[in-house]
């Protein structure tokens, strides 16, 4: 019996696995492109303010300062950029009672990291009243979690 002109030659098993194999590590090379870049600047810190404007502001508003350290080549400053800074309940929190103010790590003024309390994990945050700093935070956390943190020291 002879092979029809039609009939296709059976795939392989390992040619599939290769092929599934290809496309996991260019699915997984695309998602650690895209998350390696900078996040975009979450909406609440695109007006440009140092810390002592954000202080005066804060001042004469009746808020408090939301201030935090961050920077590009941080990996964890990105997750946080893009996941609870950028979150709708927290631009909304921020924008009703905080002057808030973003501060590049590498250009951080020794004056301003004093007032922080930073210690130089970064992402770090700081909630300030009155140039007394009410509550801090290092690393990257959850909306939630930054919501009840807000709440809390908001009390204090």
């Amino acid at each position: 019996m002879t092979e029809s002109a039609d009939a296709k030659p059976a795939r392989s098993p390992l040619l599939k696995q290769l092929l599934f194999g290809l496309v996991l590590v260019a699915m997984f090379s695309a998602i650690v492109f895209v998350r390696s870049r900078p996040a975009p600047t979450p909406e609440i810190f695109l007006e440009r303010v140092t810390l002592l404007e954000a202080l005066d502001r804060a001042n004469e508003q009746d808020k408090v300062v939301f201030a935090v350290v961050t920077a590009d080549w941080c990996g964890p400053c990105q997750n946080y950029k893009r996941g609870a800074l950028a979150d709708k309940r927290v631009q909304a929190w921020l924008s009703e009672n905080a002057v808030a103010v973003m501060l590049d790590a590498d250009t951080l003024e020794r004056s301003d990291a004093m007032l922080l309390n930073f210690g130089g994990s970064i992402p770090a945050t700081a909630l300030l009243i009155d140039e007394r700093t009410v509550g801090t935070l290092e690393g990257s956390i959850g909306a939630g979690a930054l919501m009840d943190w807000l709440e809390a020291s908001r009390g204090g």
